[in-house]
């Protein structure tokens, strides 16, 4: 017998998330602002005698994650991403895959764990300016990120429920 009792959820928060590069321990960013990042399926003609027809594609690409984090007086987070596009440049090997991970770990209204993204293959494209600035207000100093990966596993943390996209 279904079972058709309606249960009123919580609205999500765009707020309540946490982010880390698990692999650079010096690297710790106090994000304002993230993006899943997106997903296409893509779809492929099929020709038929009358017309072609799109069918789904057998290939997911991953568009890039854009982030928008604190950066401290020191400067550390800016210094770390900056320096680890300058090691990416610097390898003989190019074709080697990044090994670097990435989580997004969202929370619900209570701050409980809900949701974990798992970024695979996790690398900076771009390291947005830093801008200073003696005729605005005093602002937090703020900077872009943009970074690419080779795919995200989801673990539903509350049911357990992991897709992994190998």
């Amino acid at each position: 017998m279904p079972d058709n009792s309606y249960t009123q959820l919580n609205v999500a928060k765009s707020t309540s998330f946490i982010f880390t590069i698990t692999n650079r321990k010096a690297l710790s960013l106090r994000i304002q602002n993230a993006t899943v990042g997106s997903v296409n399926l893509g779809a492929a003609p099929f020709p038929t005698r009358i017309a072609d027809i799109l069918v789904p594609g057998n290939k997911i690409d991953f568009g890039p994650m854009n982030l928008q984090f604190l950066v401290s007086e020191n400067l550390t987070e800016w210094f770390e991403i900056y320096k680890w596009m300058v090691e990416i440049t610097k390898t003989d090997d190019s074709h080697i895959e990044s090994t670097e991970m990435g989580e997004l770990t969202i929370l619900d209204s209570q701050n409980k764990e809900i949701m974990r993204v798992i970024y695979h293959g996790i690398f900076p494209l771009t390291l947005g300016e830093l801008t200073y600035s003696v005729v605005d207000d005093e602002v937090s100093l703020v900077a872009d990120l943009t970074v690419q990966f080779d795919k995200f596993d989801l673990i539903n943390l509350l049911t357990g429920e992991e897709i992994i996209y190998e």
